[in-house]
Parts: C-alpha cells; sequence; structure tokens
C-alpha cells in the first residue's frame, strides 16, 4: 500500500527508521448482506529496529474511484520468456484509523494508492526465469483528483532501456476515473544518488513529459536514502527477492510533484520504485 496525505491542515510523518514488521491483516469488510465491495481493513504491527518500540497502523480503506485497469486489459507480459502478470491499482481509497509510534497513538485520515499485481512471473517454482528487467516505477496523485501510472524498464543483461512500455504508455486517470493511455511520453534523470551500503546509483530527481496532455512536471524525493532492504530474517521473501533484484534491496519511496499539465500549474505526491541502476 502506497499511503498519501492529502489532508492540506494536517502534518506528515516521514521518517527513514526501519520498522521489524510481526504481522498484518487485510480483510474485505462485510455487512448483514455479505462482503462490501472495495472496502477494507488493514491492520499492520512491528518493532522499530531501533529502539524495538512499538508501531502500528490499525486503517479503514474505502474506495472512492473505480479501480484503473493498467494498460487499458491489465495484463502485462514480464521478461524475454513473456510471463504474464496482471496488474489493477486503486488510485483513490479513503484512509482513516489511527498510527502508533513509540507508545503515542494518533488519529490518521488521507488517501492511499493501492496496488495488485499477481502471476506466475514470481512463482518461486520456476526461478530464475528470465525476468532479467530493472525499471524505474511511478505513482503519482495530483491535487486536482487526477492520477499517473507510469514507468520504464530496462534490459539488465545489455543495460538498454526497453522501448515498448510495461503499462502500455503512460495511464492518466481524470477526476472521473477515465483512463488514458499517453504513448508519447518521456522520463528524464535530473540527478542521481548514491547508496553507500551498495555503491549502487539510483535517479533521484525526474522530469516526466507528454506531448498530447503537455505534461511536464518534476518529481523530487522527499528525502534521498529511502531505500527499502529485506533482511536475513525474511529467508523465503529474501529467496524470491533476490532472484528479481541483487541484495533484496531496491529504493521505494515518497517523492513531490510540481510543474504543469496543458498549461495549469499542478502539485501532488508520488510513491516511487527503482530496481535500475546508473554507472
Amino acid at each position: 500500500m502506497n499511503a498519501i496525505n492529502e489532508n492540506d491542515s494536517d502534518y506528515e510523518i516521514i521518517t527513514n527508521e526501519s520498522t521489524q514488521l510481526q504481522y498484518d491483516r487485510w480483510y474485505t469488510k462485510s455487512n448483514d448482506q455479505g462482503l462490501l465491495p472495495f472496502q477494507y481493513s488493514l491492520t499492520v504491527a512491528g518493532n522499530s529496529q531501533q529502539d524495538h518500540q512499538p508501531m502500528k497502523l490499525i486503517v479503514d480503506m474505502d474506495c472512492r474511484k473505480q479501480p484503473l485497469i493498467v494498460g487499458g486489459d491489465g495484463i502485462i507480459e514480464l521478461g524475454k520468456e513473456q510471463r504474464i502478470s496482471f496488474y489493477y491499482s486503486f488510485t483513490k481509497l479513503a484512509v482513516a484509523g489511527s498510527i502508533t509510534l513509540h507508545g503515542v497513538t494518533e488519529n490518521v485520515s488521507g488517501f492511499s494508492w493501492v496496488d495488485h499485481q499477481w502471476g506466475d512471473f514470481l512463482n518461486q517454482d520456476t526461478l530464475p526465469y528470465g525476468l532479467v528487467v530493472s525499471y524505474e516505477w511511478f505513482s503519482i496523485k495530483l491535487n486536482d483528483n487526477r492520477e499517473i501510472l507510469v514507468g520504464d524498464t530496462w534490459d539488465q543483461e545489455t543495460g538498454e532501456k526497453i522501448d515498448e512500455s510495461f503499462s502500455s504508455g503512460l495511464n492518466l486517470v481524470d477526476s472521473g476515473g477515465v483512463l488514458y493511455l499517453l504513448e508519447d511520453y518521456t522520463i528524464t534523470p535530473k540527478s542521481y544518488w548514491t547508496d553507500t551500503q551498495t555503491n549502487d546509483i539510483y535517479a533521484a530527481k525526474w522530469q516526466i513529459t507528454e506531448s498530447s496532455q503537455l505534461i511536464n512536471i518534476t518529481v523530487t524525493p522527499i528525502y534521498l536514502d529511502q531505500m527499502m532492504r529485506v533482511g536475513e530474517d525474511k529467508p523465503l521473501i529474501r529467496q524470491i527477492l533476490e532472484k528479481i533484484v541483487p541484495g533484496a534491496c531496491f529504493w521505494e519511496g515518497v517523492c513531490s510533484i510540481s510543474g504543469t499539465i496543458n498549461g495549469v500549474v499542478v502539485q501532488g505526491k508520488a510513491y516511487v520504485e527503482l530496481t535500475h541502476h546508473y554507472t
């Protein structure tokens, strides 16, 4: 779940403190009539790795837009063996509940973006399977109630960028939930950052442009070190992830958005996932 606070009057809690996850519980809400589609409850609990203080999130989530069927059909082909991934996103879920940090519990509210991706591309019985791609992936929530999903992929063996978009272009969802697939886009790195633990170089700021909607936006990390590292204490997850991401670590974090679309100034927030390295 990629949580993005959109309440201007509230503050945001952004921390690089690592959390040791103990359990999570995600389920569809129901009433006397049965299940309630696209309404969920989530509980996540763990301890901070630095001081072992309890950390807990308890929220209800209610979908406020129809799901984004990524690429228009929700089917993505990955890797040289063209393994299939099915993919949709809830781009606007209203979130309300509480968060506990270092013994202090506070009410929280906002909106979140939730991805659901599945398929045989993560079948550990068939790994390694030729999914030798790296990627830069962006989920963007604009302040005008529009969302963007976009990304680029590279062949890890040759280092060459793959021309065909994994998501059938830039996916733009308007305020009413209508999907536009825009093919003529570019993602240009503007600066870079080096992870001191691995010496891997990641892009650390981007300009995204698209011609038909005159999109020109800048994506800037809230802070640079937002590495996701899967430790030895999670052997199964690490074993699978290492087949895709060397070292079972990658950059995944919150960014800010500024720029224009069709000449109108826009702002927003983004969640970005990076496995692609630069030299």
